[in-house]
């Protein structure tokens, strides 16, 4: 009678590669090498295969990073709020990597810089129709920026569709190159400034002209129609003028946030907020 084999399971040991067993013939300090050389020779050939995809690409500037890494050195309370945004962060960046495989949305976060990309016609997969779906990737990017200013952090940013190779741990093509120019040359604010192009292509309630009749991404729109909005805007409020006040003298901060006071003024048009005042400044 012959014997079966033995089943292999998930907690058997994976058998070594041809490779691996190449490996053992050298000495311990000379397999990593080994393994440079062969990632080296393989790169070529892996890159003939990547190819720029069509997709939604957000580039994300945090507000205040220097100054808040410079504050972390001394006050505990900027260092807590650092590393809950590093964790938060690299926790959000983990979930996507596993994600990829069935949704197509990607993450990659650097420094105070969160870049973001979803598929630009189907996403998530399960949606057909291509406007429905860049409306779901606008309700996704407006909720990723009020988690955001949640925990009192402000962003500038561009949001366009191009060509783009993203993964978890790569990111480059022209949608960055155009995103970044919304970023950094006509955002000026805390605001994501849409490119024109792509938003004429869809109707969002959550995008909408600004006073200089650049579009830009109305990320308290989200909230409007809850009950706790108006609370919720009180506290606002309350942290508008907080920051405002504690960096006068700093024209270049208080600019910033003379935008964010327009801004919260303009959502009281959008509700009945008679018991919430307006912010003024004499």
């Amino acid at each position: 009678m012959k014997k079966r084999r033995p089943e292999q399971t998930s907690d058997s040991p994976t058998p070594p590669t041809e490779f691996e067993k190449y490996l053992e013939m050298f000495p311990p300090h000379l397999r990593f090498h080994i393994r440079q050389i062969q990632v080296r020779e393989a790169i070529p050939d892996i890159a003939k295969h990547v190819r720029y995809e069509d997709r939604v690409f957000a580039f994300i500037d945090i507000l205040g990073w220097s100054q808040l890494i410079r504050d972390s050195a001394t006050k505990p309370t900027s260092l807590r709020r650092l590393a809950n945004l590093q964790l938060s962060t690299n926790l959000l960046h983990e979930l996507y990597s596993e994600k990829q495989n069935h949704d197509g949305k990607y993450m990659t976060h650097f420094s105070d810089s969160i870049a973001l990309s979803w598929p630009r016609n189907k996403w998530p997969t399960y949606i057909d129709d291509p406007k429905g779906s860049v409306n779901r990737i606008i309700f996704d990017l407006a909720n990723t920026v009020w988690d955001l200013f949640v925990s009192r952090f402000l962003v500038r940013g561009g949001l366009v569709a191009g060509k783009i190779f993203h993964r978890p741990q790569m990111v480059f093509g022209p949608a960055i190159v155009d995103a970044y120019n919304l970023e950094s040359k006509l955002a000026c604010y805390p605001r994501i400034v849409v490119q024109e192009e792509f938003f004429s292509e869809f109707d969002s309630p959550l995008i909408r002209r600004d006073f200089d009749g650049l579009p830009f991404l109305d990320f308290l729109a989200i909230g409007r129609k809850a009950d706790w909005f108006p609370n919720y805007l009180r506290q606002v409020r309350r942290f508008i003028l907080k920051e405002y006040r504690s960096h006068i003298g700093n024209p270049s901060v208080q600019n910033k946030y003379g935008w964010l006071i327009t801004y919260f003024n303009s959502q009281l048009e959008y509700i009945d907020a008679r018991s919430i005042r307006r912010i003024t400044l004499d």
